[in-house]
């Protein structure tokens, strides 16, 4: 038995310019509209944006089919994360579809989505296709041989090569 499920919520994004992530885990059909279905229970039945293991245990009260395992309901929440469908605390650990709780000037919360959060920590670098992050045309990076010279180096005089790394607190 399929239980019906109000419609989910679409969140805007706040910070970051487009929609960085997509669908990349190969699953079952129906996976990822359990997930949400399960968090929307979760978090109705708490009360308050439910943990991860709250989700998995609602998983069996939404559905009729058997609940998979913990391994295969977080692939799938990774997705629907990843796709920008939910929120998800600073820890990812808490989970939630009310868009009352998303950050957003004048609302701090620790509630963001994933397109947000990835542009906010890593600005300059971008997703490749299997959302793996690759430094930017803006990133700064490092010669890591170059690197390994220098601080192998026994020459003071050098260490001033490495001067822009405290400038960047890197």
């Amino acid at each position: 038995m399929q239980a019906s499920h109000p419609e989910l919520p679409t969140f805007e994004r706040q910070i970051a310019p487009t929609k960085l992530g997509k669908y990349i885990a190969t699953l079952p059909d129906g996976s990822r509209e359990r997930v949400l279905a399960a968090i929307r229970h979760a978090e109705m039945e708490r009360g308050e944006p439910p943990f991860l293991a709250d989700v998995y245990r609602s998983m069996s009260k939404v559905s009729s089919l058997p609940r998979p395992n913990f391994y295969d309901m977080f692939f799938a929440f990774n997705d629907v994360y990843r796709n920008d469908e939910c929120l998800t605390n600073t820890e990812i650990d808490r989970v939630s579809l009310n868009k009352d709780l998303q950050s957003r000037e004048g609302n701090k919360t620790k509630y963001e989505l994933f397109s947000d959060r990835f542009h906010k920590f890593y600005p300059t670098y971008v997703l490749d296709e299997n959302l793996v992050a690759r430094s930017g045309p803006e990133s700064l990076t490092m010669n890591f041989h170059q690197l390994k010279k220098l601080l192998l180096s026994k020459d003071l005089s050098k260490l001033s090569e490495l001067d822009w790394i405290s400038q960047q607190n890197l």
